[in-house]
């Protein structure tokens, strides 16, 4: 009854009758007939609703506020998701549609697009993904959970295994394996991203563990894939204390680092599509580009965890100049064949994150 009468009050204005008669149905209506009249027949609909409940119409008001506070709120993000476009005109999709002469100028910048499809990544984690960000234990569990083999049965050993290493964490273990399927591997990273700083709070000790077994996990099924050697490599480079400090851009020629642009250059090579051959051509254009024609391709089980870690971190310190031609002929070599796995775009991201040249998160072209 009190929420008709206050739809009444609130509509009351648009119920007066327009008649020279229609004070004398007063009687008859719920409502004021008129704006105005000398003699009320009813009391007014406050004190009518205040009868029934005393607190409904301050209760009412305060949530008519709130939709407002709350509508008030999106008018200032959309608004706010303007001004960025009107900020940004880096256009991340050039890189996607006409090559990768454009991935340097996409490295160091940040435009509407990838502002927004950051936030649409963060939101889709999933909740027991979003509560490793919030412990040590979860996280810790998070990072060596996202390594877990896709294969059923290496994943039930791995499982058990992780099972014996992480006593504390068992239950948030067990409801991660109880969720129906498992991280997309486009949210992986970012997830990684965030894991990170959270980690470095760990003590020595206790990195120095995870580093183990996160390489252990990575190695299970006795091979390493180029995105596994670079996670584990950011990850050295973010847990490992640093033993050195190196003066920045200290490599300004080429020929100072052949063997490691050679190593970088045959890992991508490795995740090209085509057979032995046209591989090793592909190698072989790449290193003309760099006037190193004397390097060849490097096998596939020489490229060892911890010499391309101990590579990229010599890469980080080139000239601005040379780390731009690197990334510009690795993206060249991913982006050869017209189609970016998952995976190698990825790879592509990790690697620019350990050379110090951060790519932005960059929407999949339709």
């Amino acid at each position: 009854m009190a929420s008709a009468l206050n739809v009444i009050r609130t509509y009351s204005h648009k119920g007066y009758l327009k008649n020279s008669k229609a004070e004398e149905l007063s009687h008859m209506c719920i409502s004021p007939s008129k704006k105005s009249f000398w003699f009320s027949s009813h009391p007014p609909l406050e004190d009518r609703i205040n009868v029934i409940d005393r607190t409904f119409i301050k209760r009412f008001d305060a949530r008519e506020r709130k939709v407002e506070r709350e509508e008030k709120r999106s008018t200032e993000k959309t608004e706010k998701q303007q001004v960025t476009r009107n900020m940004y005109s880096a256009d991340i999709a050039k890189m996607q549609l006409t090559g990768t002469q454009h991935l340097h100028d996409v490295i160091g910048t940040i435009s509407a697009a990838n502002l927004e499809y950051a936030m649409s990544l963060h939101e889709q984690f999933p909740a027991e993904y979003k509560r490793a960000l919030q412990g040590l234990e979860q996280a810790k569990t998070m990072l060596l959970y996202l390594l877990l083999s896709d294969t059923q049965t290496l994943r039930d050993e791995q499982l058990t295994w992780l099972q014996q290493q992480l006593p504390k964490s068992q239950d948030y273990l067990h409801s991660l394996t109880m969720l129906s399927q498992g991280i997309q591997q486009r949210l992986a990273l970012p997830l990684v991203e965030l894991l990170i700083p959270l980690l470095k709070t760990l003590e020595q000790d206790a990195k120095k563990t995870l580093l183990e077994q996160a390489l252990i996990l990575a190695k299970w099924d006795g091979q390493l894939s180029l995105f596994e050697i670079c996670l584990y490599s950011l990850l050295k480079k973010n847990l490992q204390p640093e033993l050195t400090s190196n003066s920045s851009y200290s490599i300004k020629k080429l020929d100072a680092v052949a063997y490691e642009i050679n190593l970088v250059v045959s890992c991508f090579v490795y995740t090209a599509v085509g057979s032995d051959t046209e591989k090793a051509n592909l190698h072989s254009s790449i290193m003309n580009i760099f006037s190193l024609k004397a390097q060849p391709l490097i096998a596939k089980e020489n490229i060892q965890p911890n010499k391309l870690y101990v590579t990229l971190k010599k890469l980080n310190g080139l000239s601005p100049m040379l780390k731009r031609s690197l990334m510009d002929v690795c993206g060249d070599i991913v982006f050869r064949d017209n189609i970016v796995q998952s995976s190698e775009y990825q790879s592509l991201k990790l690697m620019s994150l350990l050379l110090s040249c951060p790519m932005p998160a960059m929407p999949p072209a339709k």
